[in-house]
């Protein structure tokens, strides 16, 4: 016979305290366990993502458009009616008084007129009247012939002013003087003066200027011109106007 294994028997004792050691074990372990995800920082998981939904609203349609309105046509115009006249109430002439009918007295004939006595006058009597003799009849003054009518004065004849206007312009030249300015800048130009001369020779309005020369110191001096030659000449005998209207150029041009 093989011989039997003999397993020692534990004693109870020990048993015992075995089954109480791996309690204790077990529960530190279980203990350590809980308590390990207490101390540990553990993150938080992160939270679920967050969903917008974006529901566009629909759009309301455009208002309709507002009725076009009634065209109002222009009322046609009206001339005003004319004011109704108003009857003049005359003012009630107060009933005439009827008079009391006077009474009439028997009419008297009046007396009859003496008729006139008539004289008769004397008729003139006819002078008997002789026949002319030839003698008086030859003598008799002939008959006035009617006067001739007298001839119309003929028409002064118009002066020729043509001479007056050169004799005007050389008077007026004498008193040229080039302005200094104008010379420096080299300003040229011609200046057309109009002027009205009365028969004495004075100026009948102030000269003006017809045709500029484009530079105001041309024209001054132009001007003055005038100014420096008065007296001007008499008009010629014969012109029988109160004044004459003249065009004087004057030209300035600097000399080569």
């Amino acid at each position: 016979m093989p011989p039997s294994t003999h397993i020692p028997s534990t004693p109870p004792h020990k048993r015992a305290h075995s089954w109480a050691t791996s309690l204790i074990f077990a529960l530190l372990v279980h203990g350590l366990l809980g308590w390990l995800p207490l101390s540990m920082d553990i993150p938080p998981p992160p939270p679920p993502p967050l969903r917008i939904q974006i529901v566009a609203r629909p759009v309301p349609p455009p208002p309709p458009p507002p009725p076009p309105r009634p065209r109002t046509l222009p009322r046609p115009i009206t001339p005003p009616k004319p004011a109704p006249k108003r009857k003049s109430r005359r003012p009630q002439r107060p009933p005439k008084r009827q008079s009391r009918p006077i009474p009439q007295r028997p009419a008297v004939p009046p007396p009859p007129l003496p008729r006139p006595i008539t004289t008769s006058a004397p008729r003139p009597q006819a002078v008997p009247v002789s026949p002319p003799t030839p003698l008086q009849a030859l003598r008799a003054t002939p008959p006035t012939p009617p006067t001739p009518p007298t001839p119309p004065t003929p028409p002064t004849p118009p002066v020729d002013l043509g001479p007056y206007r050169r004799v005007l312009g050389h008077a007026i030249e004498r008193h040229k003087r080039y302005p200094p300015m104008a010379q420096r800048m080299g300003l040229e130009g011609l200046v057309v003066l109009r002027l009205r001369i009365t028969s004495q020779g004075s100026l009948a309005t102030p000269p003006s200027i017809e045709r500029s020369s484009g530079y105001g110191v041309l024209d001054q001096e132009a001007v003055r011109m005038v100014s420096a030659a008065l007296p001007l000449p008499i008009l010629p005998t014969g012109f029988r106007r109160p004044w004459a209207e003249f065009r004087i150029p004057v030209r300035f041009a600097l000399e080569n």
